[in-house]
């Protein structure tokens, strides 16, 4: 059985900043003390919302919670608020945008997180930072697809595909040369879109942390009913079988980085990746994903299997090729800032061999250069004592002499 728990705690954690928001269309029974109860109502209960000629709009999702007694009020304010209500809920169900609360312009009342607080990167996936008024009545996968592409399906520049011979090679694409070696920062995100982003300026690289989120859509079968995520992003330039791809990628990549090298397999730091959240509270995939063999083996395609080499060019990572072709490509153009750092890069090996024997024979030259130095000069000062010696001893002798000839005389 798989465990939900963060879902839920991501769930509260967000709406619970809205509750002051949407208290005028909570029902009494929910307030003041049973808001998360609420939440989970209204989540369970969109997810029960059948099929409807409209589409999947915030318009015909409130009136189904409103008549199920999950939201209530029908005046003109209660009915935007049910919307906003609305559009906030998906948001952290689906994880396509996270919402962020209202500035003080009113025309953009629905506004999302479009860029990292910690570097302020701008996710990729986002060209718009709201949605616009006359979408509203739109289906929801609509106002979607106009905020951008909501999906990591490019790389920064907006390319969908890779060149010809491009190769991942895990022993050199992994956390250990990213951390140890190159000294690049790894945040996790809640934004499947935002997922293998990289930030160029702050050496940040940005993975999703909801694994569960990506096996339930990756194993769902064809039959069942369609998730929120689904209705959110089927029929834009998406299928089923294309979302479902899309989540192995996910998990196949995040098992790349971290899972398939030993030292790599040590690099997850749960406190950063979870930071501020309860043990309990945490996705225990991503642990396994990070630190364990690739346990899926039996669940996904012979296409999501873990390799050794990936070519990216032939098949390998489809939908998040030119996502790894640029982090890859952004990774070989790094290099080393430390004599430390560069023992540790191994990633070409002829050119590690060749760098560190130059260091080693020079070493040795400069070595044998001050040994000849110092042979050199304490022969010179042996060579000096001795002459002085010698000067002093002819003195002694002719000393002598004269007292011997004074003596006789």
């Amino acid at each position: 059985m798989l465990d939900m728990d963060f879902q839920a705690y991501h769930l509260i954690n967000i709406l619970g900043e809205f509750d002051k928001t949407f208290s005028g269309i909570c029902p009494n029974h929910f307030l003041p003390l049973k808001t998360a109860c609420w939440h989970f109502e209204a989540a369970i209960g969109l997810n029960d919302l059948p099929p409807s000629e409209e589409g999947f709009t915030w318009a015909t999702a409130a009136l189904y919670l409103r008549d199920r007694g999950i939201l209530r009020g029908d005046n003109t304010e209660a009915l935007e608020l049910q919307q906003e209500y609305l559009f906030c809920l998906i948001g952290v169900l689906t994880c396509l945008y996270i919402p962020s609360p209202p500035e003080n312009d009113s025309r953009y009342p629905y506004q999302i997180v479009v860029a990292s607080p910690t570097t302020h990167h701008r996710f990729w996936c986002f060209s718009n930072s709201h949605f616009a008024n006359q979408w509203l009545t739109s289906p929801v996968r609509d106002q979607l697809s106009a905020i951008g592409d909501i999906l990591p399906l490019t790389d920064k520049d907006g390319i969908a595909s890779v060149d010809d011979g491009v190769v991942l090679d895990t022993a050199h694409f992994n956390a250990n040369v990213m951390i140890s070696v190159l000294k690049m920062k790894i945040i996790w995100t809640d934004i499947i879109g935002s997922h293998l982003d990289y930030d160029v300026e702050n050496n940040t690289v940005f993975l999703f942390r909801q694994p569960t989120l990506c096996f339930l859509h990756a194993v769902q079968a064809p039959e069942q009913k369609l998730s929120i995520l689904q209705r959110c992003v089927l029929d834009v330039g998406m299928d089923n079988e294309k979302l479902r791809g899309l989540m192995w990628e996910i998990l196949l990549s995040i098992h790349v980085i971290f899972g398939q090298d030993p030292k790599s397999q040590h690099r997850l730091d749960e406190k950063v990746a979870f930071q501020g959240i309860p043990r309990k509270r945490r996705d225990v995939m991503l642990r396994r994903l990070c630190s364990e063999p690739w346990s899926f083996a039996d669940s996904c395609a012979y296409n999501y299997q873990s390799k050794r080499i990936y070519q990216l060019s032939a098949g390998d990572f489809p939908i998040l090729g030119p996502k790894l072709a640029y982090l890859s490509s952004e990774m070989a153009r790094r290099e080393p800032r430390s004599l430390w750092q560069l023992w540790k890069d191994q990633r070409n090996t002829l050119q590690w061999w060749t760098f560190w024997l130059v260091v080693i024979f020079g070493l040795i030259s400069v070595i044998l250069t001050v040994v000849q130095t110092v042979l050199s000069g304490l022969q010179l000062h042996w060579a000096e004592v001795a002459a002085m010696q010698g000067q002093g001893s002819e003195s002694s002798r002719a000393n002598l002499g004269s007292r011997h000839i004074q003596a006789l005389s």
